[in-house]
């Protein structure tokens, strides 16, 4: 198998100073349908309390365009939401390839209760909440790095004794600016707008429009969940 190293940078990942915002209200039943960030400002105006880590969001843009330089097209992958990341490593044209994972992320994305740790077991689907240990499940990580927030929920310890594949979540923590040293294969952004605010849509846009002026031309933003409609899809080979 070859390992390949894979950047994977989640937009959320700068709303550690207002993210807890988010999570007050995301529990209340009054917020969950329709337009939550459009409710949450007519019900609570919280929008101009809502502030991103510009230091970040700089570092960001440092790390994405050390890679472009670097990397061909096809290895740059754009999408709304973070499971999407599977149609990017989980193909057939893969089916030869192990990865090692630095997810720049506010979330760990392993799972976060038993239902969804059970639906990657038993019936091999994989949800926003899930998909770095769908990846792990299906023999595809090497090692998985999550570079959070210092108020970033942990995963429970015992879980983590029971993973069959490695992980570090403190190597690049505190030091997330060492990530620059690292030559990626692949790099993964998505928007995650049920967490970014509509008012910072720009930084993700900005983000893109950086590859795009790369690449001279137009980069499509995935939008279709890698499973969907309560079905399971193996990994290809």
């Amino acid at each position: 198998m070859l390992k390949k190293k894979v950047l994977s940078i989640d937009m959320d990942y700068i709303m550690g100073p207002s993210i807890q915002l988010y999570n007050d209200c995301s529990c209340e039943d009054d917020f969950r349908a329709g337009s939550f960030w459009e409710k949450v400002n007519r019900l609570r105006g919280i929008e101009p309390f809502l502030t991103y880590d510009e230091k970040k969001y700089v570092f960001l843009l440092k790390l994405l365009v050390k890679n472009l330089r670097r990397l061909e097209k096809r290895a740059v992958f754009f999408a709304e939401e973070h499971d999407m990341i599977l149609e990017l490593l989980a193909g057939g044209d893969k089916k030869d390839e192990i990865f090692e994972i630095y997810n720049l992320d506010h979330h760990h994305d392993l799972f976060y209760n038993p239902r969804q740790k059970e639906e990657v077991d038993r019936f091999n689907f994989a949800s926003l909440a899930s998909w770095a240990y769908y990846l792990g499940k299906n023999d595809k990580l090497a090692k998985y790095y999550w570079i959070h927030n210092e108020n970033s929920q942990y995963i429970d310890a015992g879980a983590i004794r029971e993973l069959d594949f490695p992980v570090d979540f403190d190597t690049y923590t505190e030091k997330y600016e060492e990530l620059l040293n690292i030559g990626f294969d692949y790099v993964f952004v998505c928007h995650s707008s049920e967490y970014l605010p509509p008012k910072f849509n720009h930084l993700f846009a900005s983000l893109l429009a950086a590859a795009e002026g790369f690449y001279d031309g137009e980069i499509k933003v995935w939008n279709e969940a890698f499973c969907k409609d309560g079905k399971p899809r193996n990994i290809a080979g």
